[in-house]
């Protein structure tokens, strides 16, 4: 997530990286041994107009109750099982590869404007 919101920064989009809920151990981990600034919980911010981009996640059962389908504008996953059809205004990159920073890094390698 914080890797797409950079990107999107980038192309010239106000995105901030944010996170629903709790947030799992293994991102805790990350970012406690290397010192990463951890991302707003979204809860505290966001509302029914927000738009959001899922990222590592296509399932409404497994993200958070405060996200409404429709708000989701974008979806990049790398899971073969998904509900990518319950977001009907996203932008769909579902591909099967090991995970979705995969197709982030792919994205920066991809860039061509001046960073």
């Amino acid at each position: 997530m914080i890797a797409y919101a950079e990107f999107l920064q980038k192309e010239g989009y106000s995105a901030t990286a944010a996170f629903y809920g709790v947030l799992h151990r293994e991102a805790q981990f990350v970012f406690d041994t290397f010192n990463i600034v951890c991302p707003k919980n979204a809860d505290s911010f966001s509302t029914k107009t927000t738009r959001v981009v899922l990222v590592d996640a296509s399932d409404v059962n497994g993200i958070s109750n405060s996200i409404h389908p429709l708000q989701v504008i974008e979806l990049i996953d790398h899971r073969k099982i998904n509900q990518a059809h319950r977001f009907p205004h996203a932008k769909i990159q579902i591909e099967l590869v090991g995970a979705a920073a995969t197709l982030i890094a792919e994205k920066f390698a991809n860039y061509h404007k001046p960073m």
